[in-house]
């Protein structure tokens, strides 16, 4: 190997390095949660102000939060939306933003709604996921959501793992 590519290979080497150690995590790492909150997705010209309702479970390492089960309520349209491609996922990217992945409903009679992924804003302070004008496809917006998981989040680049029993 000359060394040029010696230099490049410790030069990846240490990227690499440096993104896995900066790498954003969710706590309590490897804790069940719920979440409550609003959401408001237009499907078809639609925008209902639903209640959502989650649940799931914290990775040990604290790479995501995993989404098992979604309810929505709050009106005829809201009761309507069928929620699809569970599990979702909540990614942190940084101690004030994440990306929600697999986002997907079907709204009858109007539209199918993803799977999509949306950026969401974090909030350490308030505890609070919150998603503006992320579009689904399928002629599918959601205009907001705002969750408050509990227990609260920490979106941190030092959370530790969860102790191995």
């Amino acid at each position: 190997m000359n060394g040029k590519n010696v230099l490049r290979l410790a030069a990846s080497l240490l990227m690499i390095g440096s993104i896995h150690a900066h790498a954003t995590k969710i706590g309590p790492a490897g804790s069940p949660f719920s979440a409550t909150g609003t959401m408001v997705m237009r499907a078809s010209g639609a925008a209902p102000t639903c209640n959502v309702t989650l649940s799931g479970v914290v990775l040990p390492d604290g790479s995501q939060a995993v989404i098992n089960s979604v309810s929505v309520s709050g009106g005829l349209l809201c009761g309507n939306a069928k929620v699809k491609g569970l599990p979702w996922s909540i990614q942190a990217i940084s101690p004030w933003s994440a990306f929600i992945n697999g986002v997907a409903f079907d709204v009858p009679p109007f539209s199918r709604c993803g799977p999509a992924t949306v950026n969401a804003q974090w909030n350490n302070n308030t505890n609070t996921l919150s998603v503006v004008r992320q579009p689904l496809g399928g002629n599918c917006t959601m205009e907001t959501l705002s969750i408050s998981p509990n227990p609260a989040f920490i979106f941190s680049d030092n959370v530790p793992a969860a102790a191995t029993p």
